[in-house]
């Protein structure tokens, strides 16, 4: 391949060595077209797999409330729980917070 090249350059060398602007420029712009069309199909792959990574987290999300519906059910779980159980961590802290409060008061 590299030798076809080659020998391709070596025979065409009188026409290239007389117009260095035009080959300079064509191959700039074969260059261009080439790296936009692969950054294309690059985003377009990239694209994709973001796509399927957030239907993949979508599908775990739903498979850990199945789980914990299943848990319920086979009484592994307290069904209700206390009222602290479902409250974020944030919402823990403010609710300690207020205690704290009204203890000191």
């Amino acid at each position: 391949m590299w030798k076809d090249a080659i020998e391709i350059l070596q025979k065409e060398w009188g026409v290239l060595s007389s117009a260095p602007w035009a080959f300079a420029i064509s191959s700039v712009v074969v260059f261009s077209v080439a790296f936009t069309a692969i950054k294309w199909r690059y985003d377009g792959i990239v694209e994709n797999l973001r796509e399927r990574l957030e239907t993949m987290k979508e599908r775990l999300t739903a498979k850990d409330t199945q789980l914990d519906e299943y848990r319920e059910r086979l009484h592994l779980v307290p069904a209700s729980g206390s009222e602290f159980s479902r409250l974020t961590h944030a919402e823990l802290k403010q609710r300690t917070l207020k205690l704290v409060d009204d203890l000191r008061k």
